[in-house]
């Protein structure tokens, strides 16, 4: 199994994982925050979407048009949540676009050859972190970035009462 590979089985379980915690979610359990200060679980799938296409598909592919242009300012890599909430788009809208963010992902990831895993980024931004400058960062950390943001997401599922997976 190559490093690809295992990258594809990982994100294909992050997207079942994240499916199931999704599910039966309305847009106000979506926009709900305990206080003021904590994003909604609608920002933390809009920011897992934009990150992904920024770091895999923007910066490996060139491709930075796959979401609406007003998620760049808001839901990049430390980007903040704007105020006041009803700027964020409803969780029942994100969910479809984070769908095909992770279709385009994974497309592009098994077009990847092993022997391009130790390259620079070619549409690499200036100011993005070091450690994302070759494909294998890419590959190495998108995964870790979905879990992240899915325990976040958990725990606002807790918070309202909602179960734990199983």
């Amino acid at each position: 199994m190559t490093a690809i590979d295992t990258f594809v089985t990982q994100y294909q379980t992050m997207v079942t994982m994240r499916d199931g915690m999704l599910a039966g979610l309305s847009d106000a359990e979506g926009y709900w925050q305990p206080n003021p200060e904590v994003p909604p679980i609608c920002w933390h799938v809009a920011h897992v979407a934009r990150v992904n296409v920024g770091v895999l598909l923007g910066a490996g592919k060139g491709v930075t048009d796959l979401l609406p242009a007003s998620w760049n300012e808001h839901f990049s890599m430390g980007g903040k949540m704007p105020l006041p909430i009803t700027r964020l788009p409803a969780l029942s809208s994100v969910v479809p676009e984070l769908a095909k963010v992770d279709a385009a992902v994974l497309a592009y990831a098994r077009t990847l050859r092993p022997e391009q895993l130790g390259e620079v980024l070619p549409f690499r931004k200036p100011g993005m972190p070091e450690f994302l400058k070759t494909f294998a960062d890419a590959l190495g950390r998108l995964p870790i970035h979905c879990a992240h943001h899915h325990g976040e997401v958990m725990l606002l599922r807790r918070l309202q009462g909602k179960p734990n997976l199983r």
